[in-house]
């Protein structure tokens, strides 16, 4: 996040995330202004302006691409949301941006590789339009293995193939074995070649099995994006004599081609995971470090205004107001970190149940039915569990006009199934829920449950229907060791 003036771009402000974004430390900001673009930030100087007219235009912008350039000189894309405030008593310009570099070149690898396929014969294209029509849903490694595995090989009758995944440390993981023994697959030196240049096996009517490198392999396809290795696409065994024609190779080699995309795009999409997870957990301990201030200080000064007070004022009036400063306070350290939860799940859920009660202004029927054993689970899981299911009773109370509420299910010795569901007015769920869909639809209470829920590997299923109510059910398993 960056504050600059908007009559002369003197920056006034800037974070952490921005210095390290592009590289300059706080120092080198300051003094500098952005309208003379003394960092050399603006990668093109007329960009600032441009920015500043579409905001009076629209009043605001959400995401304008700009090449800018880092302190160390490399130009990279940034995403720019911004729009003007009032800071320091000046007008001045708020602008938030992140780097978008990577995506934009994979889209366009992507396009590229979609482009390439559509080039291809019409007798190959049913099989190419079958595995580009899909890839832009494919969400993960089961999806890919599915699309590749059971539609694209079933089809050209392929019995026998692996996926291997080259990982940072330079070894190799497989990401699926068809008709294999682990012992057909060596994942070292002896495929080395692999990744580098694609192999076919003689012609059938003179090959004999010393022709086969690793044995069973007829056909290896490197996994390149940029020219640098991925992993390695290998086939064996097809019907009805294992050859493989010149026009199949080429198609797998495009196939194999976005296979890697896809594959890079699942890394990038577990880093931004992690990065959000990072900054829930970052959120969580500030407000468990705020709670544990307010319960430690906050309420032991209040005990010394007691005191204080006692000879100016009546008993009662001064335990009165002490009594609901406290209960404030207490509330408050509550919606910062449950301090329930220290003491396990269920716990947490029947103090929420008061919560609940204390906003309930219609005459709701709230009522929890949780069968527990007393289990603890991971403090991240039963944190977010609890958001979710608090997320959804205040939901029921805010917007369902309900006449009740029910909480149930089970807190099992390695499993979590809770149902929350209310007789309320509900909504155009759809089926299933997306959280882009859900964003720009500002349901943002919706996102966050469905966001949590992910972070710690739960299934969040909402069924909903104007005027039939609203029914969330979230189940948790703990993964096997």
């Amino acid at each position: 996040m960056i504050i600059t003036r908007v009559n002369d771009g003197a920056y006034l402000f800037v974070n952490e995330a921005a210095m390290l974004l592009t590289g300059f430390s706080r120092q080198d900001w300051e003094g500098k202004s952005a309208a003379t673009n003394d960092l050399g930030l603006w990668a093109d100087d007329n960009d600032r302006q441009r920015l500043l007219e579409a905001l009076r235009t629209q009043g605001k912008v959400t995401a304008m691409e700009f090449p800018y350039r880092r302190h160390d000189g490399a130009i990279r894309i940034g995403q720019v949301a911004a729009r003007f405030i009032t800071y320091q008593g000046d007008l001045c310009l708020l602008t938030i941006s992140r780097d978008i570099t990577e995506q934009n070149q994979i889209e366009k690898e992507l396009q590229e590789s979609r482009d390439r396929l559509r080039r291809l014969t019409e007798e190959q294209s049913q099989l190419l339009e079958l595995y580009s029509e899909k890839i832009t849903s494919i969400a993960d490694e089961g999806e890919l293995v599915s699309l590749l595995r059971d539609q694209v090989l079933a089809r050209l009758r392929v019995r026998q193939s692996a996926l291997l995944r080259l990982t940072p440390e330079n070894t190799l993981n497989v990401v699926y074995k068809q008709e294999l023994e682990s012992s057909q697959i060596h994942p070292g030196a002896p495929l080395a070649h692999s990744f580098y240049r694609r192999y076919v096996s003689p012609d059938p009517a003179t090959r004999s099995d010393d022709h086969y490198p690793h044995g069973w392999v007829r056909v290896s396809l490197p996994l390149l994006l940029k020219g640098k290795p991925v992993g390695v696409w290998l086939l064996g065994r097809r019907e009805p004599d294992d050859h493989y024609l010149p026009a199949e190779i080429a198609i797998l080699q495009a196939l194999a081609h976005q296979a890697a995309i896809v594959l890079i795009n699942f890394d990038i999409t577990e880093q931004l995971k992690d990065l959000y997870r990072s900054d829930i957990d970052r959120t969580e301990k500030f407000h468990q470090r705020l709670a544990q201030d307010l319960h430690d200080d906050v309420l032991s000064h209040l005990a010394q205004m007691k005191a204080l007070f006692l000879e100016g004022h009546s008993r009662a009036e001064i335990d009165q107001a002490y009594q609901e400063a406290v209960n404030r306070i207490r509330s408050i350290i509550n919606t910062m970190r449950p301090l329930m939860l220290h003491y396990g799940l269920k716990a947490a859920l029947k103090e929420l149940i008061d919560e609940l009660e204390q906003m309930n202004d219609r005459a709701v029927a709230i009522r929890l039915d949780v069968a527990d054993i007393g289990a603890r689970y991971p403090q991240e899981v039963e944190l977010h569990l609890f958001r979710i299911i608090q997320q959804a009773g205040r939901n029921t109370l805010q917007h369902a006009k309900a006449s009740y509420l029910s909480i149930k299910g089970a807190l099992g010795a390695s499993n979590i199934d809770i149902l929350v569901e209310d007789d309320g007015i509900g909504f155009e769920s759809g089926s299933p829920l997306r959280i882009d869909e859900l964003a720009a639809q500002r349901r943002f209470g919706l996102v966050s449950m469905l966001e949590r829920a992910a972070l710690i590997g739960a299934h969040l299923q909402i069924l909903a229907a104007p005027g039939q109510g609203t029914r969330m059910h979230i189940t948790w398993q703990a993964a096997v060791p």
